[in-house]
């Protein structure tokens, strides 16, 4: 597979649907192919936090926000997680 579109709308559709461990498990694998594709990153952290796994969802902001820094919206939600977890120094 050559293009993250189809599987980003499979991760979509898990998350309409709430089943998070199926989105997560998607947007993992997207990630294992696609792993410099902002979108794959934001969708692979945005399931691990829903998902419950805050420690992930900052690891994955943190490379969203490294791979596109101009991005205001991936910046605030990054600095919101790093808040949320305490790592004060870091936000």
């Amino acid at each position: 597979m050559y293009d993250p579109i189809p599987g980003l709308k499979l991760v979509g559709f898990y998350e309409l649907r709430r089943d998070w461990k199926s989105a997560k498990a998607v947007a993992a694998e997207l990630h294992a192919q696609f792993p410099r594709d902002v979108d794959v990153v934001v969708a692979s952290g945005r399931t691990r936090l829903e998902s419950g796994d805050a420690n992930g969802a900052v690891s994955a902001y943190k490379l969203a926000y490294q791979l596109a820094p101009d991005s205001t919206s991936i910046r605030s939600t990054y600095v919101a997680l790093l808040t949320e977890a305490k790592y004060f120094r870091d936000a």
